[in-house]
């Protein structure tokens, strides 16, 4: 499977970056939105797209329109329902007010998850400290 990864900070992450190569899977990570188009229109192919909410917006986006970079995640979904049709979607963030997501999740199938900074990379039990923003 090749995944894209549409987020500015990856080390809260790092952790479930390198399971999901373990398990076979590649990932095209974007770190700035500036490089965004310029990687779709080079890779072309992805299976899934796990994108962040919260996202230095660059020149891609309007600092003003993101909300400070506070909803760029938000703005760039029909951007990428243009630009890489049918794959599906999932938002991994740390937003904390979870009504912000409210408008989206049918558009990501319900697929929100929060990431939490406090992973211990060395315990892998911590990854069950993934969970389905709203659900307790």
């Amino acid at each position: 499977m090749k995944i894209l990864l549409i987020d500015d900070e990856t080390n809260p992450i790092e952790v479930y970056i390198d399971n999901i190569i373990d398990l076979g899977h590649t990932i095209v990570q974007v770190t700035k939105l500036d490089n965004l188009k310029d990687i779709i229109d080079k890779e072309r192919t992805f299976n899934w797209i796990i994108l962040d909410i919260m996202i230095a917006p660059g020149d891609f986006l309007s600092l003003e329109k993101s909300d400070g970079g506070l909803i760029s995640g938000i703005l760039l979904l029909d951007f990428l329902d243009t630009s890489l049709p049918g794959v599906p979607i999932s938002v991994l963030t740390n937003v904390l007010d979870p009504t912000i997501l409210d408008p989206i999740k049918s558009r990501v199938q319900g697929r929100c998850f929060k990431k939490f900074i406090d992973i211990d990379p060395n315990d892998d039990s911590s990854l069950n400290k993934l969970f389905t923003i709203g659900e307790n």
